[in-house]
């Protein structure tokens, strides 16, 4: 049986799902903007199926001057995008739990800001 992953990414000032909250894509701290969540192929919906080549691109900007330094973590959702009862190791292998390595930072820009982004799957 294959099972599908979906990541629903919720950004905090830390980047994890603030429980109790709506699990849609979203973003729940006013410094971050332009939240992106992107199939790797245009159209696609952002789900990963396990053995596959597929990823998820997932891009926000931080309204500051300096990057911060961001931990990301993966909750599986059912339909209604709500955090699934699943354990983490039924639907991934490693830790769950990654660093945001990628970013870059605004030029000739009114307002300064870092822009991030990561893949998922990652190492």
């Amino acid at each position: 049986m294959v099972k599908r992953l979906i990541a629903a990414i919720a950004l905090s000032a830390v980047c994890i799902v603030a429980r109790g909250l709506d699990t849609s894509t979203g973003i729940f701290d006013e410094r971050f903007r332009t939240l992106r969540v992107d199939a790797g192929a245009l159209g696609y919906p952002p789900v990963i199926n396990p053995g596959s080549d597929d990823y998820v691109e997932i891009s926000f900007d931080e309204l500051a001057d300096e990057r911060s330094y961001l931990r990301y973590k993966v909750v599986h959702c059912n339909a209604d995008w709500q955090p699934s009862r699943l354990v983490d190791s039924q639907v991934l292998e490693g830790f769950n739990e990654g660093i945001i390595e990628n970013y870059a930072y605004s030029r000739m820009a009114y307002t300064r800001y870092v822009h991030y982004s990561l893949s998922l799957p990652d190492e």
